[in-house]
């Protein structure tokens, strides 16, 4: 759903999707965690799709304090930050800390009333 807004249409009028990829680097790294985030630049608007920590570093509030440097920086830029494609359990997790629901069990906004914690 993310590639829509970058798609092309060629002389022909066929439409031409984006090329997207990572590297070795990129992949190597999702076993050890990695943070996806997508800006719309237009929209200004940061989408964060994944955090993906190793299972001695969860349960620690690394992945909120790592939304919340980045809400920072978001906010600091003039930018909206955008949570999706959450598993359920966080989902409920961001709207109980008051994450402004955009879609329902797909996306939440982060705000400066949402609770992240204290770091």
């Amino acid at each position: 759903k993310y590639t829509l807004s970058l798609r092309q249409v060629d002389n022909e009028g066929a439409i031409k999707e984006p090329f997207l990829f990572c590297n070795k680097r990129e992949i190597e790294l999702k076993s050890n965690g990695v943070v996806r985030l997508l800006p719309f630049r237009n929209q200004k608007i940061v989408y964060m799709t994944n955090i993906l920590l190793p299972r001695d570093l969860r349960r620690q509030d690394i992945g909120l304090k790592l939304i919340s440097d980045i809400f920072l920086v978001c906010e600091k830029l003039g930018y909206k930050l955008r949570l999706t494609e959450m598993v359920e359990s966080f989902y409920n997790r961001m709207v109980r800390r008051g994450a402004v629901v955009i879609i329902p069990y797909d996306e939440v906004e982060i705000t400066s009333e949402t609770k992240l914690g204290q770091f």
